[in-house]
């Protein structure tokens, strides 16, 4: 069946706006890579590549073929956050998503990538963009809901939710980079939720760019050969139930959990250096809770 808008962008009204539109983004395209002074030279031999091969109609995609032309070993590569539209995400030849499974969203970072990869025909695909809240100063059991866009977003969930997003990432080969967001938290005027207004605390560690989070831990365990220990939660002073999920990272072997000096089962960690005992009883008053790995030990003192 012939398409209805045929009529449409086979006249000549559509064409020439689709010749000046495409005349425009080479202009913008062109004056942005001039901005230094050393990449004029490259972007005039570009600008006239691309607009020969745009005249001699061997190419639609002008905003491709112009980054082509400059590099073209590279491929271009875009950023979205919206999956479902193709005709802005088909341009580039590869794609990343900005998208924060289990934050703004219930589905597991597994369920989102098998989602990527069934509504999207390149064999591979990125993450640009994946994080979680928290507060130093906000605390409580890691495998507790918390609500997104609240005030209340404690240190702990994040370590949990970021080593559920690294396992899930981890489990797929056609993922060609991950992005995590951010290293920092940083100013954002517009937010009003968290333990302080003006301030986006995705980061791994605040925004006075010093104090690590829970969840840095879990990269240092990953991506560095530093010896890594560490025990989620360790900020934390009080409990509120009689029963805790305790968590850690370790790249150093199994660690073995003691509370108040009982020994409360051993773990291997997990592929993302994840270790998580569940439903760990606390007695009334102070508890130590005690993770010991190699040479290595991390402790809290926690009252219920």
């Amino acid at each position: 069946m012939k398409n209805s808008f045929d009529h449409i962008t086979n006249g000549w009204l559509y064409k020439t706006c689709k010749a000046i539109g495409d005349a425009v983004i080479i202009s913008v395209l062109f004056l942005l890579f001039c901005l230094p002074i050393v990449t004029i030279g490259p972007s005039v031999t570009a600008l006239y590549y691309t607009v020969y091969r745009k005249y001699t109609k061997k190419i639609d995609n002008v905003s491709k073929d112009f980054m082509h032309s400059l590099d073209p070993s590279r491929a271009v590569v875009a950023a979205t956050d919206k999956p479902k539209s193709r005709g802005i995400n088909d341009v580039t030849d590869q794609l990343a998503y900005n998208r924060y499974p289990r934050w703004y969203s219930a589905q597991s970072m597994r369920e989102l990538l098998d989602e990527m990869f069934s509504s999207d025909d390149r064999k591979i695909l990125g993450i640009s963009e994946y994080g979680v809240v928290a507060s130093v100063c906000q605390h409580g059991n890691p495998t507790d809901d918390v609500a997104a866009e609240g005030s209340w977003h404690p240190e702990e969930r994040q370590a949990y939710l970021m080593h559920e997003n690294l396992k899930g990432l981890m489990s797929e080969k056609r993922i060609w980079g991950s992005f995590v967001w951010a290293m920092f938290d940083f100013g954002a005027d517009c937010r009003t939720e968290g333990a302080r207004h003006g301030i986006n605390d995705k980061g791994l560690v605040c925004y006075d760019h010093v104090t690590r989070k829970d969840a840095f831990y879990l990269y240092q365990a990953n991506w560095t050969k530093t010896p890594t220990l560490h025990l989620v939660g360790s900020r934390m002073t009080s409990v509120t139930n009689g029963t805790i999920d305790v968590m850690g990272f370790s790249n150093v072997g199994p660690v073995t959990l003691r509370v108040n000096g009982v020994a409360c089962g051993t773990q291997t960690p997990d592929v993302a250096c994840g270790v998580l005992g569940r439903d760990i009883p606390l007695n009334s008053g102070t508890n130590r809770v005690e993770l010991n790995a190699g040479r290595l030990t991390r402790s809290a003192v926690w009252r219920f």
